[in-house]
Order: C-alpha cells, then sequence, then structure tokens
C-alpha cells in the first residue's frame, strides 16, 4: 500500500487571533487590519491552515478597521465564519443587551447598556450600528438610566427598551420647548420617528428581559415591578398648560421703570418672535410674582424663563400655594451632574435668559394660584423674563380656555355652548363658571348644552369628572337641576350615559366614568355631551330653574397593579400611535407571583404558555425560581423548580427549553445529577435533564443560533470549565466563559474566540422545527450571534491551531476547540496556548474512490484521547494517536510512501538509542510504529538550533524537494 498527496495549502490569513500575541498589548484600545489573501484557490482541493492561533475569522465586507478595548465593552457581530466588531463604548462601560433588525434592506444593530458613547459617537445607554453602511448611529441623546435589555421588533420596526431609567436624556437646550410626550419610567420605544412611550407609560422597577411570542401578537415584559406607572405624573408636561393670561397676576416690589413693572411682562412671551421686556423688582429688594386662578388646578410643572437685563435675575425662589401660602416642593434636574434635587425653600435658578429651566410639582396638591418669592437675585435685582404653568389634568375649561398665542402645543382642549349662557364668579373668591336660567315650563324646549372636547394626547385609564361649582355660595341650591351626559370617550360606537345633580353646597368633581379613554387624533376626538336632564321635571314647584358649568377634567389613573414582575402587551397595530387604539393592550397574568419576585428571563411556549424564571418562591405552587403559567394559573416544574437563580432560557424545536442560571440542584424531589448552572426541560415528559456535567460557576445568558445545518445552544457566564460526568474533567475544554451544547449529538463545540469576559449574549431565544426547515432549504449556513465584553480579542471560531479553508474561503473547524490543550513537552515561546506548527493531508492508494482525506497535524499539543500528544490523526473530525505521540514540539512534515518524516524540537535529552525523540523521527504507517531515530543530527548546517530539524534538511534525506508542512 503506497500513498498520495492530496492539494493543499497553508494560508497565512484573513484574521488571526492569538491569545498570546494580545496578552501583550498595552494599550487600552486593540486595532486589527484584515488584508485579504492573495491566494488562487481554483485548483486547490482540501486547505488546511495552521498556526499559532486561537480563534480565525473570515473578513466581513468591506471593513478594513476594528477596535477593541480592554476597558470597556466592545460589540462584535458573527454570522457563521464572518466576524465584525462594531465598535466599543466609553471607558468603563458596559453593554448589557443587543439586538439585531433586518428590515426593508436595513440591517441595523441595537446595543443598551451603561455608557455615554458607542463607537465615538455620543449617546447615552443605548445606540444603534448600520450593517450596511459600517457605522454607529445615535438614538436622540440616549436615556437617562442604564438600559438592561432589548427586543427589535422586525415587523412594527420598532426597538423595546427597559431597564433603569425615567426617559430620554434631556441637556440644557431640550427645555426650551416643552415635553410633547410623556415618558414612564423603565420602558419606552424607539421607532423612525425617534422615542415614545410604551402603551402602559412604564413600571414601578426595572424591567430585566423582554420577549415576543413566536408570533409576535404578545410581547412580554419581566422584572422587579408591581404597578404600571401610568398615573397622571406621566402625562406629557407640555400637553396641559394652565391659562396665566386669563389669571389675575400681581407682583410684590415691581420695578419702578415702568418698562419693567408690569408682572404680566411674564406672561405669554414663550412663543414671540421677539420677547417683551422682562418683569423687574425693585433693585436690591426681595419679592414675588402671584397669579390668583380663574378655577383650581392639579399643578404639574413650572417652567421659568430667568431675567437677563443689565446682569439682573433671579438667583433662588420659592413657590408657595394661593391663598394658603405654604410651600410646594419641587424637583429639578443639575445639568451638571444629572442628578436629581428636591426643594421647597431655595430653588436655584442658573443666571441669563438663553434656556428655560423646569421644576416638577412633586406632590399631588390643589391650587387656587401660586406665588413665586424670591429672596435672592444676580446683580442689582431680581425678575423673571417669563413664567409657565402646567397641569396634571385634561380639562376642558369654559371659562379659562387655552389661549392659542400662549400655548405651546398646536393642540388643546376645546368646548362649545349652545344657549343663553352667562359668565358669573363666586362671591369672595376668584373662581368663575358660566350659568343658565331656565323656565320651569318651557324645560321641553330649552336650548340648554355644552359639548366638551377634551385634547388627550395619549390614550390609557382616566377618571372623568364633571367640575360642579359650589350653589352655597351663590344661595341657589334649590334651583339647581341635574345634568343628562352623553359620552364617547373610547370609540364612534361606544354609547354611554350618566346623570350629575348640580346641587352641590360645597362644590365638587363629579365624577361619572372611569375606564379606557383613547387619544385626540385626526380620525376620532372624545367628547361628552351636556344636555338639561329629563328628571328636571320634577322641580315643579320652582319658576325657573339654574344649569352651571365650569369645565370637564380627565384624570390618568394607574391602569394595573399586583402585576408580580410580569406585563404583557398586546398590539393593536404597527404603528406607534396604533399600538393602543380603542381599548387596553396590555394587562397582568391571571395568576401572579409575590410582589418581591424578580423576574429575569421569559420564554413563551408553543402552547401558549409561559416559563417564568428568577429569584422568587410561590407560596401557592410551591415554585422555587421557575414555574409555568398555562394562560389561567401557575404550576411548578418538577422538583419544585431549582435550588438557585435562572436566568436564561431558550427553546428548541418546540419540545426542549435549555436553561441557565446560578443552580446546581433541583429544590427537592429526586436527585438529578449534572445540573450545576444548566438543565433541560422537556415539555414532551415534562422532565428535567442534565446538558452535559454542567458548568463550574454560573450561567448569565443562553440564546440559540443555527450553524452548519444544526441548532447550537449557547451558553455565557463566569464558569471556566465544562463539567464531564459530574466532575471536572482533567483538562481545560478551552470554553472559558462561553460553551455551546449540540442538542442533536449531545455535546459541546466549537465557539467563537474571546479574549477577555463575555459580558452579554444575545442571538434567538427559539428556533422551531419549522424555522429550522426553512433554514436548511433556504441555504443559509448561519444565523448571527452578537457578543459583548472587554475583548483584546475577538474571531468567529475558536480552533486550536488548524481549521479547514474551501475554495471560496469559507472556513470549518476541522477538529473541536475542546480536543486540543497545551502540550507539555518543549515550546517556542512558551505560550500555554495549544497550536499547530505542521499538517498534511493524505490517502492511501487503496482508498475508496471519492473517499475523503485524512489529515496529520503536528505541533505542541496534548489531546483528550490517550497517545495524543503532539502529533495525530484527523478523519471526519475525530482525533486519534500515531502511536504514543512525540516527545518533543514537532516543527515539520514529509510524507514517503507510507513513511511520514517528522521533525522538531525534543523535550528530553538522551542517547540515540534511549527511545526518546530527538529532533527527527519516522512513522511507519504499514508497520503502525515509529521505525527510530535519525542519528548523528547536530553540529550540521540543516539543523535550526540543538536537535531542531530543518525543512531543507528533511528534502536532503527525502532525495527531492517535497511538500513539507
Amino acid at each position: 500500500m503506497s500513498f498520495s498527496y492530496v492539494r493543499w495549502a497553508v494560508v497565512g490569513l484573513l484574521l488571526i487571533v492569538s491569545t498570546t500575541c494580545s496578552e501583550a498589548v498595552d494599550t487600552n484600545a486593540v486595532s486589527v487590519k484584515a488584508t485579504p489573501p492573495l491566494i488562487e484557490t481554483k485548483d486547490i482541493g482540501q486547505l488546511a491552515i495552521t498556526g499559532r492561533f486561537s480563534g480565525i475569522s473570515t473578513l466581513n465586507g468591506g471593513s478594513s478597521q476594528t477596535t477593541l478595548s480592554k476597558s470597556a465593552s466592545s460589540l462584535v457581530y458573527i454570522n457563521g465564519t464572518k466576524l465584525e466588531v462594531l465598535g466599543h463604548v466609553s471607558k468603563g462601560g458596559r453593554i448589557y443587551k443587543s439586538c439585531l433588525m433586518e428590515a426593508n434592506g436595513q440591517r441595523l444593530v441595537f446595543a443598551g447598556g451603561s455608557f455615554s458613547s458607542f463607537g465615538g459617537i455620543e449617546s447615552r445607554n443605548i445606540a444603534g450600528y448600520d450593517l450596511n453602511q459600517k457605522k454607529p448611529f445615535a438614538m436622540g441623546r440616549g436615556l437617562d438610566g442604564v438600559v438592561k435589555t432589548l427586543y427589535c421588533d422586525t415587523q412594527r420596526k420598532m426597538v423595546f427598551v427597559g431597564g433603569k431609567f425615567s426617559g430620554p436624556y434631556r441637556l440644557p437646550t431640550d427645555f426650551d420647548t416643552p415635553t410633547s410626550r410623556g415618558f414612564g419610567p423603565n420602558a419606552i420605544i424607539w421607532s423612525t420617528n425617534g422615542w415614545a412611550p410604551a402603551p402602559f407609560k412604564g413600571v414601578d422597577g426595572e424591567i430585566n428581559t423582554i420577549v415576543p411570542t413566536s408570533d409576535n401578537k404578545i410581547i412580554y415584559f419581566g422584572g422587579e415591578f408591581s404597578k404600571t406607572v401610568d398615573d397622571d405624573s406621566t402625562v406629557p408636561a407640555g400637553a396641559q398648560p394652565v391659562n396665566l393670561q386669563e389669571a389675575t397676576v400681581s407682583g410684590g416690589n415691581d420695578s419702578e421703570d415702568r418698562r419693567y413693572s408690569s408682572p404680566m411682562n411674564a406672561v405669554c412671551t414663550s412663543n414671540r418672535k421677539e420677547r417683551k421686556n422682562p418683569w423687574l423688582m425693585r433693585d436690591l429688594m426681595p419679592g414675588f410674582w402671584r397669579a390668583d386662578l380663574r378655577e383650581t388646578v392639579r399643578p404639574s410643572l413650572l417652567r421659568i424663563l430667568n431675567a437677563d437685563l443689565d446682569g439682573r435675575g433671579a438667583r433662588t425662589f420659592r413657590m408657595e400655594a394661593v391663598p394658603q401660602l405654604t410651600p410646594i416642593k419641587l424637583s429639578y434636574v443639575n445639568h451638571n451632574t444629572n442628578e436629581t434635587y428636591t426643594c421647597d425653600h431655595s430653588c436655584p435658578l442658573f443666571k441669563g435668559s438663553d434656556h428655560w429651566q423646569e421644576f416638577k410639582v412633586v406632590d399631588d396638591i390643589t391650587i387656587q394660584g401660586f406665588r413665586l418669592n424670591v429672596e435672592e437675585w444676580y446683580g442689582q435685582g431680581s425678575g423673571f423674563q417669563s413664567v409657565e404653568l402646567y397641569q396634571r389634568d385634561v380639562v376642558s375649561s369654559l371659562v379659562a380656555p387655552i389661549n392659542t398665542a400662549c400655548n405651546a402645543m398646536k393642540d388643546a382642549s376645546s368646548a362649545e355652548v349652545s344657549g343663553d349662557w352667562q359668565v358669573t364668579s363666586v362671591p369672595g373668591r376668584s373662581e368663575v363658571y358660566i350659568e343658565q336660567t331656565v323656565s320651569a315650563d318651557k324645560l321641553d324646549v330649552a336650548d340648554a348644552s355644552i359639548t366638551f372636547y377634551p385634547f388627550v394626547a395619549e390614550s390609557g385609564y382616566y377618571e372623568v369628572s364633571l367640575a360642579v361649582p359650589s350653589c352655597q355660595y351663590s344661595n341657589d341650591c334649590q334651583s339647581r337641576v341635574s345634568v343628562d351626559l352623553a359620552i364617547q370617550l373610547a370609540s364612534e360606537d361606544q354609547d354611554m350615559s350618566a346623570t350629575v345633580s348640580q346641587k352641590q353646597p360645597n362644590g365638587k368633581l363629579a365624577v361619572f366614568y372611569k375606564g379606557f379613554v383613547a387619544a385626540s387624533t385626526s380620525d376620532f376626538q372624545p367628547k361628552v355631551v351636556m344636555t338639561l336632564s329629563t328628571s328636571s321635571q320634577d322641580h315643579t314647584n320652582q319658576k325657573s330653574l339654574k344649569l352651571v358649568a365650569s369645565s370637564l377634567r380627565l384624570k390618568k389613573i394607574t391602569t394595573l397593579t399586583n402585576l408580580g414582575g410580569v406585563l404583557a402587551l398586546e398590539p393593536q397595530g404597527d404603528t406607534i400611535d396604533k399600538l393602543q387604539i380603542d381599548e387596553l393592550a396590555f394587562y397582568g397574568l391571571q395568576e401572579v407571583l409575590t410582589q418581591d419576585a424578580i423576574v429575569r428571563t421569559l420564554l413563551p411556549l408553543p402552547s401558549s404558555g409561559l416559563l417564568i424564571g428568577g429569584e422568587f418562591y410561590d407560596g401557592t405552587t410551591g415554585a422555587s425560581n421557575i414555574v409555568q403559567y398555562d394562560g389561567e394559573k401557575l404550576s411548578a416544574l418538577p422538583g419544585s423548580g431549582l435550588d438557585g437563580a435562572v436566568t436564561g432560557m431558550v427553546l428548541v424545536n418546540d419540545t426542549a427549553v435549555y436553561i441557565g442560571g446560578r443552580f446546581g440542584a433541583i429544590k427537592s424531589g429526586a436527585a438529578v445529577p449534572d445540573i450545576r448552572g444548566a438543565v433541560k426541560y422537556s415539555l414532551t415528559d415534562n422532565s428535567l435533564t442534565p446538558v452535559g456535567g454542567g458548568f463550574d460557576g454560573d450561567v448569565d445568558s443562553v440564546s440559540v443560533s443555527f450553524v452548519k445545518n444544526s441548532t447550537h445552544v449557547y451558553f455565557s457566564g463566569s464558569f471556566t470549565k465544562v463539567l464531564k460526568d459530574g466532575l471536572l474533567i482533567d483538562r481545560d475544554m478551552g470554553m472559558k466563559g462561553l460553551a455551546s451544547w449540540n442538542p442533536y449529538t449531545s455535546s459541546w463545540e466549537a465557539t467563537p474566540f474571546f479574549n477577555g469576559p463575555v459580558q452579554s449574549l444575545d442571538g434567538s431565544s427559539m428556533i422551531s422545527d419549522q424555522t429550522l426547515k426553512d433554514l436548511v432549504s433556504s441555504g443559509q449556513s448561519a444565523t448571527p450571534l452578537l457578543f459583548s465584553g472587554p475583548f483584546t480579542a475577538a474571531a468567529s471560531s475558536r480552533v486550536p491551531g488548524v481549521i479547514g479553508m474551501s475554495d471560496t474561503y469559507e472556513l470549518s473547524p476541522i477538529i473541536s476547540d475542546s480536543v486540543l490543550t497545551a502540550g507539555s513537552g518543549a515550546n517556542v515561546g512558551n505560550t500555554s496556548e495549544a497550536y499547530v506548527n505542521a499538517a498534511l493531508y493524505f490517502q492511501p492508494s487503496n482508498a475508496p474512490e471519492g473517499a475523503d482525506a485524512k489529515l496529520i497535524i503536528a505541533g505542541h499539543f496534548d489531546g483528550t484521547r490517550e497517545g495524543v500528544h503532539n502529533i495525530a490523526l484527523v478523519h471526519d473530525e475525530d482525533v486519534t494517536s500515531l502511536g504514543n505521540g512525540v516527545d518533543g514540539e514537532v516543527l515539520v512534515l514529509a510524507l514517503a510512501n507510507s513513511k511520514l518524516f517528522i521533525g522538531g524540537i525534543p523535550s528530553t535529552e538522551g542517547t540515540d538509542n534511549d527511545g526518546h525523540f530527538h529532533g527527527f523521527t519516522v512513522w511507519d504507517f504499514m508497520q503502525q510504529e515509529y521505525v527510530g531515530n535519525i542519528a548523528a543530527l547536530h553540529g550540521l548546517d540543516d539543523v535550526v538550533g540543538s536537535g531542531q530539524l530543518s525543512q531543507r534538511y528533511v528534502n536532503n534525506i527525502l532525495g527531492t524537494n517535497s511538500s513539507v508542512v
């Protein structure tokens, strides 16, 4: 039997990353330039790439420069063997979550975490990257807190964001116009039009996970919350201004200069093309600015534009309620620190009138007016350029309608009256309302109606009331009547009614509706029509009757409580303004976890159920840290769950759930060995089984990806080894912080390579049977994965110094990275990594036609199989030994007939006949043994270093220019 060579090539390569190289780098950012190989491959059969590297990737697209940082998270995109470093965040920053959106030819990656910039672009805590244009982009100014989770909704072209924040990040210049959107805490949506609030506005705790069902009809939010925060504190600040032009405005210690003495100078100047003169106080004296309103309001926001005339302006102020003159607590953002502070006495104002300053009213109070006391000033005195007040309620007023010249919003509430209505006031008070007197014998023909059109900036759950003025002060309680209300607040088809009595001695906000109210749009406008009640016919002892009216008020209230960390959103449309249209689009579970539950991961199931994982104990079911929800009730998994936190879950082929976390055993019942950090839950037989032997540390993330016609489950975390048979194996599997499990072969397989901890791992949460079939039939080689961490090196394939490559430059691992470990013999460079110096494809002459060639690899490594020591035979990814291996580092190989010539560096010294490797030996394939060393090599010119055999020397021995790797 003879042997023949197979065409081969060694490529010095696209992108090679070695841990030994990267660890020597001292700079924070590491740039790796990728150069296309100048290799003609069309006439080459099988190719092998060998060298001293731990990972390898193909050049992705036209990118010529990629950047990594060891002092901050870098974001890495991997699709099969293609890798692209998208950029890194600001120093010390971290990426917690990323996602990919592919729609209409666009390929966008979004990353959220804790940082101030990404890829050199300033965008706080969240940013994007365009894979087509190869550049990052900002998402507005970012968000004002940490982003923990993202969901890229390709169907709706939106990114759902969760974490711990209050809303978009704002600079001082952003306060020049009041916000037209009201944001709730910890939840927000990004679309092509920028930031928008979620339909439920926000929740009262951190959101840790956002996942959709397979059909994308329901989006689940999980975290550490118990209720929605969608009350009046989240109403858009700029949506409901208070009309100060209709108020009675006065000042204390007004300037003696008539040009600046009128307190009205500070009213309604925000939208003027040219500012009026400011209102100023007398020089070097304290004073106040006061507004008595025509009706009571619940203030939400105070906006001040400071005076700036010859250095004058207010330095501090105190806001007081009128008429009590009690301090009102305010909150404001310090723009130097981005921290929120409160004040109720000396609230600070910065000097100048370039930008507005905003102060939120902390407490829910009702006032008839307010006063701004000024005790400190800049320069010679104090004053204001402009003052604005906004309220919590949506108010459709009859006596203080919004003056559009003073309104920063283009839309406002309004009302239409029919009949002979007169304006009147309450004796001794600033309160004003309208009234109409109707003859008792003409009730059936009386023309007395009012139609209220409240401008509702956003849909939600509201309490709707009619403001009824007091009849005690006007002494007309006996003649007051009831009114009927026709209600259309959610849709044109809605047909509701209510009756409200106007006999209110002390005045009242008469609540007549509590429920969903749709937003005002071009297609629908909420309205309430007030008419004389038919029950007024009972007032037969009165000659005349009175109808009164002041305003219609809508108070936004909390929609859901007792959520237990889980909220479901069922969008009613595919655009921001249609996520919630005619009814509430969100809801909680019918049976919930305890309110102290921490939900870290959610997984919708094919049966319309839901798996909930995190840190909790459910007393009803006895479930610990993981529980199943079937649409009605909760139920425990076998053994009542797990003894530690669950941090990630994925679904494979509709039947198996792979679970990762910080656990080591099931909670109770029969013991299931080897589930440290990872376990498989079968939906078919409701059982828990190990994933290999688990890990020697915690799992933080779990994701699933399609690679090489198969589904792979990826785990990342703080582990350094995978376990085998419940015990630590005695060799490092090369899976520090990242591991890949093949569900079909039940084995660990090669992963991407990262030098540095993997802080986030993101791919898919499920791959169904149908999805797998579609991927295979489409010819797609892989689905993308996103990784982040403080990496100094990265590659799409972790390989121990050898990888295969096709004539189209497609890379494919020849052996698993877990098969070879660092050798124990002599080596060049003293690296602790396994590497391959030489490789040789060959095929016996008697091999069947079309049979794959076999591969010999040699270098500095040990194998998991006995006898694999610095040289091995590879066939169909199986690594076997050549005898007991070679006692030294192998540098060159050559094949002549059935003999393999091996040269390198011996690891021990001895005599030529002591059986040890002395730099050169021969393996005889016919005899399946080493046939001896070549003596007397020392001192020859062809020897490179003591005992090291050169390629030229081997050629001389063979008598030809042999192909030697």
